[in-house]
């Protein structure tokens, strides 16, 4: 009996055709923020806010960087910004006297190979063609 394995584990449930609940909860909270700004500011620094709030809520919601979603990218960013970096190398120099052997090696002498006989090669090649099962 075969089990079932899951497949597409990491789709994620969709709202619309288009959109994801966490994308559409991106570009809702982008679009509050802006929303929220308004009041406060005059229409031309409040279009640049809503432009750079919308961008920031897009990004969140569509950007993938090697398959990471923009949000874990960007902790990932911080993390590495923030966190202190040491990097020590300490090169330890040792001395090492070397000194020559008192007896001069001898190289070897090269051996000739060995002969096989005919009957020997047929019983090695019969060996082989066998896998093994022949005695």
């Amino acid at each position: 009996m075969q089990a079932m394995v899951p497949q597409f584990i990491d789709v994620e449930d969709r709202i619309t055709p288009l959109l994801t609940i966490k994308q559409f909860f991106y570009l809702i909270a982008a679009g509050a923020c802006s929303a929220i700004l308004y009041p406060f500011l005059q229409t031309m620094p409040w279009l640049v806010l809503t432009a750079l709030i919308l961008g920031l809520g897009a990004a969140f919601g569509f950007l993938k960087i090697n398959g990471r979603p923009f949000s874990v990218m960007l902790y990932i960013a911080a993390k590495f910004f923030w966190n202190p970096h040491l990097y020590m190398f300490q090169k330890n120099i040792t001395r090492v006297e070397i000194s020559t052997p008192q007896e001069p090696v001898h190289a070897e002498k090269k051996r000739e190979p060995e002969r096989v006989s005919s009957e020997r090669l047929e019983q090695i090649s019969r060996l082989l063609d066998s896998k093994g099962d022949y005695k």
